[in-house]
């Protein structure tokens, strides 16, 4: 990419499974010969609830938080091993259930920001408000050089020469 890369975003906007969807259908009763008890490990005992089966990510006792815990440590992992950096000088966060809550109690919507040293800075933003799939996850790569977008589909790099024709031309 050449230059300083001091930004960088990473976005997973639209992923429906953090907003506690109903258990598959058939699955509203405990399966017979289920040990829900060893499921639940040292957690207090609830009855079965087919919700904290199939969702546990959206009840902050069976998880880290949904977007925090499944898919923040993804993304900023991806930025942890381009860039070869481990661990922030600073963090800070912000988020809410700012849909339905129904039973679950951790956030939908979040954005976080990271700082690091040699003047990076890292932002993850996640919400099930947003659906449209399109364009919805990302990691870019902001710096001098130019822009790098990376994620499973491929990678699009949009240089700083290129950049300026193209800022001319519109």
């Amino acid at each position: 990419m050449g230059g300083q890369i001091t930004m960088v975003r990473t976005i997973w906007n639209g992923n429906g499974a953090y907003r506690n969807m109903a258990p598959p259908a058939g699955m509203e009763t405990k399966p017979e010969g289920m040990d829900w008890n060893a499921c639940q490990g040292k957690l207090a005992k609830v009855p079965w609830h087919p919700k904290r089966y199939f969702n546990h990510y959206v009840y902050w006792d069976y998880s880290t938080n949904a977007q925090m815990g499944g898919l923040f440590v993804h993304m900023v992992d991806v930025v942890h091993w381009y860039l070869k950096v481990n661990k922030p000088l600073a963090a800070d966060c912000f988020g809410g259930i700012y849909l339905g809550a129904e039973d679950r109690d951790t956030a939908d919507n979040i954005n976080a920001i990271l700082e690091y040293p040699n003047k990076l800075l890292v932002t993850f933003e996640a919400n099930v408000t947003d659906m449209i799939p399109v364009e919805n996850a990302d990691i870019i790569f902001m710096g001098t050089g130019g822009r790098l977008s990376i994620f499973r589909y491929g990678y699009k790099f949009l240089p700083k020469s290129r950049l300026k024709i193209l800022l001319v031309l519109s």
